[in-house]
């Protein structure tokens, strides 16, 4: 490239072009890593643009090479088989029904019969309750008490289980 500052160089990148420029101008630009494998450059009497690696005693700055692709979440496959018998259908996430211990389950199902026991009693209570009565008998009270212990309860278990497995 030396001895001929009076030739008019071009870049181009991406379909932009650039210059003109003197042969120092392209050397600099080159020493300032400004100019990447994949730029083309041209000057007057070449043919056709050429890749800036193919230009002798010009430095270029190689091309990075592009990142990996990004991991996807895990893919579970839940088989679901209705009445019509659908393929599995993916699932993205967390499925804690397998991994939930029995013991969790069993408390799950205990805390659910006691709010419908304590709703059936709750109800059962009231409605024989004489009219004009103005407190609940014992058997509401007490069914109150099991329907608020048994949400307390399935409340407190749902947290366990999403604390163990989330």
């Amino acid at each position: 490239m030396p001895g001929d500052a009076k030739r008019s160089w071009h870049l181009s990148k991406d379909g932009e072009k650039f210059g003109p420029y003197s042969s120092q101008d392209l050397a600099d630009l080159g020493k300032d890593g400004r100019i990447s494998a994949d730029m083309l450059v041209w000057r007057e009497g070449m043919e056709k643009w050429q890749p800036a690696s193919k230009v002798k005693g010009l430095q270029v700055t190689p091309v990075a090479p592009a990142p990996p692709p990004t991991p996807s979440m895990p893919v579970f496959t839940v088989a679901v088989t209705p009445a019509h018998a659908a393929s599995p259908m993916p699932v993205r996430g967390h499925v804690t029904i397998e991994k939930t211990g029995k013991s969790l389950k069993l408390q799950q199902l205990l805390g659910l019969f006691c709010i419908v026991l304590g709703l059936a009693m709750a109800l059962l209570g009231i409605s024989t309750d004489a009219p004009g009565d103005t407190e609940p008998s014992a058997f509401a009270t007490a069914g109150i008490l099991l329907f608020m212990l048994g949400l307390v309860w399935r409340i407190v278990t749902r947290m366990r289980i999403w604390w163990h497995h989330g």
